[in-house]
């Protein structure tokens, strides 16, 4: 109420509030879109160790369930999980070492072969905010092929010698 009658109507124009608030809610679409599409398991940790962000694939690759992943865990509670699961938790002790002391180094931690006998290449890259990105990718099918050709191309060698052998002969 005006102090003089009448009413006082304040209006506010918050048409760009909405268009603003509309594009952060489609780019956080597409961006969840676009990791839970990815084949390879991504997961950020940030400098206090613990899980912030996640897709589909790194749960897959894992084996971990929704309510294990909720409440931004540790990663030392992830990899007590995975390693439960998969053995190997000198992978894990790398990466939570990455994670803690290394920042800032973008590193390749190699190839590993879990105890289902899936081999998974790991990497870990830094964020400018300090937390660190790590990447999973299953390289099982691409090894066994590498494998399969390299046995093939032994099998040829030996073969050529033993008819360069028997020639000789």
């Amino acid at each position: 109420p005006h102090p003089l009658g009448g009413l006082t109507f304040l209006y506010e124009d918050v048409s760009e509030k909405l268009n603003l608030e509309s594009s952060y809610n489609t780019l956080m679409k597409v961006q969840s879109a676009t990791l839970d599409t990815l084949q390879e398991a991504v997961a950020v940790f940030g400098p206090d160790g613990r899980l912030k962000l996640h897709n589909a694939a790194f749960a897959r690759i894992w084996d971990l369930q929704p309510e294990e992943l909720q409440g931004e865990p540790h990663a030392r509670a992830i990899a007590a999980l995975c390693t439960a699961k998969f053995g190997d938790g000198v992978l894990w002790d790398q990466v939570i070492q990455a994670i803690v002391t290394e920042a800032g180094l973008a590193r390749d931690l190699g190839e590993v072969e879990r105890n289902d006998r899936t081999i998974l290449s790991v990497r870990l890259s830094p964020l400018p905010d300090g937390a660190s990105l790590v990447t999973f990718a299953d390289v099982t099918d691409r090894f066994r092929i590498e494998t399969a050709l390299r046995d093939r191309n032994d099998a040829l060698e030996a073969a050529d010698r033993l008819k360069s052998d028997f020639i000789k002969h």
